[in-house]
């Protein structure tokens, strides 16, 4: 009798999540000297991310949880927001922002098992939502002085929709203003598609990391 293959838990180390980052934000890596080894060390030095569990003496290893923030505040970076900024603006705010992270997943498997053919071994393009879906995607924004450099004090942030979001930028004053928007989606599209195809994870492997 065929015995059934138990999910793998995502417990990423160090050289691991290098690949992963490196894969999901198309950087020069991995490795030492690359952009991605060099983010991880900072943010390792700063103490981030928190659940990451490392200590004198103790491998560094990333869950799920660890490696949304990254991917995020590695999101905050190519932006241009600072590092230690945006490292404290996702621990301060992470209940709220990973929630994000959950409905952008639920979002993707409604997608999936609405779209016969997609199959379950690669996420589709973030244009794959369509209509009232799509519209109804949640964006983070971050508040008007995220990329300003003189201060260095955790940012707000909220969520919104899509729409709500093209109704601003097309007619607002509050369009005009300088801001910082992150898609979880996008993120959560991403790093599923680099968890299968760099580090080989099974789509109920992911699945079941992000009940």
């Amino acid at each position: 009798m065929p015995q059934s293959i138990l999910p793998k838990p995502i417990l990423l180390d160090t050289a691991d999540t290098d690949s992963l980052l490196s894969t999901m934000h198309g950087l020069d890596g991995p490795g030492v000297g690359h952009t991605a080894h060099t983010r991880l060390r900072y943010l390792q030095k700063i103490g981030f991310p928190a659940s990451a569990n490392a200590g004198r003496g103790r491998r560094t290893v990333h869950d799920l949880k660890a490696l949304l923030q990254l991917a995020l505040v590695f999101e905050m970076l190519d932006l241009g927001i600072l590092p230690a900024r945006a490292a404290a603006t996702v621990d301060t705010l992470w209940p709220d922002l990973g929630a994000a992270f959950t409905d952008a997943w639920r979002a993707l498997e409604r997608h999936r098992s609405d779209a016969p053919g997609v199959g379950d071994t690669r996420a589709e393009p973030t244009a794959g939502l369509q209509g009232d879906a799509e519209s109804d995607r949640k964006l983070i924004v971050l508040s008007p002085r995220a990329l300003s450099s003189t201060e260095a004090e955790p940012l707000a942030a909220v969520t919104t929709t899509l729409a709500s979001e093209r109704g601003v930028a097309s007619g607002s004053a509050r369009g005009s203003r300088a801001r910082a928007i992150v898609d979880p989606y996008a993120i959560v599209c991403d790093l599923d598609a680099a968890l299968q195809s760099a580090l080989r994870y099974r789509h109920d492997e992911i699945a079941a990391a992000f009940e």
